[in-house]
């Protein structure tokens, strides 16, 4: 039986990492070369893979968005859920990559 659903893949670089209830997410920036800024896709419970800043993500799931207006503009927040990781690569010179006890000592401000 097919589940009905938006599943795609998602190619970018590591905007940001940090922790959520879920477990793991990254921000991608996907830059067109049409485009002056890039669009970004918030990718949710990333496990099994650590990830930095600066790496270079293929990633493929379940995507869902969520429309939101500020003022005279419109924006999409989206997402992508239950990932899989199908290409890493990593930025010579990287920091560690990042992982869920990185997040544990911070305090919200």
């Amino acid at each position: 039986m097919m589940k009905d659903g938006v599943y795609g893949h998602v190619t970018g670089t590591v905007e940001r990492v940090g922790q959520a209830q879920s477990g793991l997410y990254a921000v991608l920036a996907i830059q067109d070369e049409k485009k002056q800024y890039p669009d970004r896709v918030t990718v949710w419970g990333i496990s099994g893979t650590l990830v930095s800043e600066s790496d270079r993500l293929k990633v493929k799931g379940w995507l869902s968005w969520r429309k939101e207006d500020k003022g005279d503009k419109t924006y999409f927040n989206v997402s992508l859920n239950k990932p899989e990781i199908l290409e890493h690569e990593r930025l010579t010179g990287n920091t560690k990559p990042a992982t869920a006890q990185d997040f544990e000592a911070e305090t919200p401000f």
